[in-house]
């Protein structure tokens, strides 16, 4: 059995990326020690992903900023702004979050 083709392995890599930064968001701004510890996972994962060069930090910082929009409705600098404003918008509908991220429908 041949193994898995780099284009392939890439796109696993980055899929596991969304779904794991989709479990980082869905906890919002409440920090309890599992979301501490996903950070953590989140970081080794892309240090790992970049160190042998199966993806690039450009790559991954694009699922970062699209599943970020995707969990808060606005960029990341955007809800930066935002608070620092005191104009934070209304609570995102965490409904989506409901359901596994394999059966969430893609945008």
């Amino acid at each position: 059995m041949p193994g898995i083709s780099p284009a392939l392995q890439k796109e696993l890599f980055l899929e596991t990326v969304r779904e794991k930064i989709t479990e980082f968001y869905s906890y919002g701004d409440a920090r309890p020690p599992a979301r501490q510890k996903l950070s953590h996972e989140l970081t080794g994962f892309f240090q790992a992903g970049i160190l042998i060069k199966l993806v690039s930090l450009d790559e991954i910082q694009g699922v970062i900023d699209d599943e970020h929009q995707t969990a808060f409705g606005v960029s990341f600098e955007e809800r930066k702004s935002q608070k620092k404003l005191g104009n934070e918008p209304e609570e995102p509908d965490w409904d989506l979050y409901d359901m596994p991220p394999k059966l969430r429908k893609k945008s």
